[in-house]
């Protein structure tokens, strides 16, 4: 690998009269032969270029790393540190891609080429990923481009992620001696981000930590899941997570978090609790629960979501309960929800039940004979009185 470096720089010097850069097609097959065999993996190239303008570096272009799902790259630059070819360790100061496609399932890739990289007398410095793209991934991502640091024996120093044209940003730095010690922080959907986590993948991939979110918004979260935007607002919280898995592909799935959260002046899309109290009431395709404060304990673990203590505040309405997402989004969970009424607030405890996507509300079974019962021996008032007995009986107070 060294005798291609250094015969590439000569060649370089020597076109120094050249323009702009130098064809090199001819080295093609022997690049790509080497570099397949260095890295364990497949390596192909359509073009190589010496280009001296803005400084002298080798471009590729048409670069694909693996077989069918692997890493596509319309041009990969190599910038080298040229008086270190001449004394000491190979130094590049930059390798950039641009127009980066990755598949799912690409990390045995990765690894390889790291560990390719390591056994070689070359230091890099810095890594520049530029709108990159995941393929087939859960993730509904929009391009992002990625910046590495590294320092000795590629040693990760830091790393900066950023995506929708720098509105979304995340830095990510190694903390004490070892790099599975990160510390994250950044700008997500107009709020900000930070937090800490141990990444260890010796035997699985296991990853735990701590992060806090503040003034973030949920409507954009929910899209790049692939979600439909059930609940908007911008959510404070403080987790704490862990995830464990064979392959970090899977990582997200088994995701498990906790901790309280808060939504501030938000909404949820599909229900409006606050005609809990009339049985007459038809759902409407616009319902939605309006509220200025939504707070709780979220507890989830893969696809399994709980809130706890959950309490929601509007000017016509309180309401408080526990409410469960199943893996298959089946929604239940109780709630006792008042809303205002003339003589102050009117409490009504209602079941949870239909899906995430399709909630259903309904009258316990207790409101509902109360309401009757209240309706026979006094009618009007009596309604009021009885459902509200109900409701005390069945102990579902609303969040204070």
């Amino acid at each position: 690998m060294r005798k291609i470096l250094v015969l590439l720089v000569v060649l370089a010097v020597a076109a120094v009269a050249v323009p702009f850069f130098v064809p090199m097609s001819g080295f093609i097959p022997q690049v790509s032969a080497v570099a397949s065999q260095k890295f364990g993996h497949p390596v192909l190239i359509e073009d190589l270029q010496l280009r001296l303008v803005p400084t002298p570096r080798l471009v590729a272009t048409g670069v694909t790393l693996g077989k069918k799902r692997g890493i596509r790259m319309q041009e990969l630059q190599v910038v080298p540190d040229l008086l270190s070819f001449f004394s000491g360790p190979i130094v590049i100061r930059m390798v950039r891609a641009y127009s980066v496609d990755v598949e799912e399932i690409v990390l045995p890739v990765a690894v390889s080429v790291a560990k390719a990289a390591a056994k070689e007398a070359v230091q890099v410095r810095e890594i520049q990923l530029k709108d990159v793209r995941l393929l087939r991934s859960a993730l509904r991502l929009p391009p992002f481009d990625v910046n590495l640091q590294l320092g000795a024996a590629y040693r990760i120093k830091g790393v900066l992620l950023e995506m929708d044209e720098g509105a979304i940003g995340v830095r990510v730095t190694p903390q004490g001696a070892a790099a599975t010690q990160l510390a994250f922080e950044g700008e997500l959907y107009g709020g900000r981000l930070e937090g800490s986590a141990k990444v260890d993948w010796a035997k699985q991939w296991q990853v735990s930590g701590a992060l806090t979110a503040r003034g973030i918004d949920l409507a954009p979260l929910q899209e790049v899941r692939g979600k439909p935007v059930k609940l908007t607002g911008r959510v404070n919280a403080d987790l704490v997570f862990s995830a464990h898995a064979k392959t970090a592909g899977l990582l997200l799935e088994s995701a498990a978090y906790d901790g309280p959260f808060e939504i501030v002046d938000g909404a949820y899309n599909g229900v409006d609790l606050s005609k809990a109290g009339d049985l007459t009431a038809n759902r409407a395709a616009g319902d939605a629960t309006i509220f200025k404060e939504l707070k709780g304990q979220l507890q989830v673990q893969g696809g399994n979501v709980r809130i706890s203590a959950l309490c929601a505040r509007s000017p016509n309405m309180v309401a408080g309960g526990h409410v469960q997402i199943a893996e298959d989004q089946k929604l239940s969970g109780k709630l006792s929800v008042s809303v205002a009424s003339t003589g102050g607030l009117f409490g009504v405890p209602v079941t949870l039940s239909g899906t995430a996507a399709d909630p259903s509300v309904s009258p316990t079974a207790g409101y509902t004979l109360g309401a009757v019962l209240g309706t026979l021996i006094l009618p009007g008032i009596g309604t009021g009185l009885g459902a509200s007995a109900a409701n005390a009986l069945e102990g579902n107070a609303a969040c204070k």
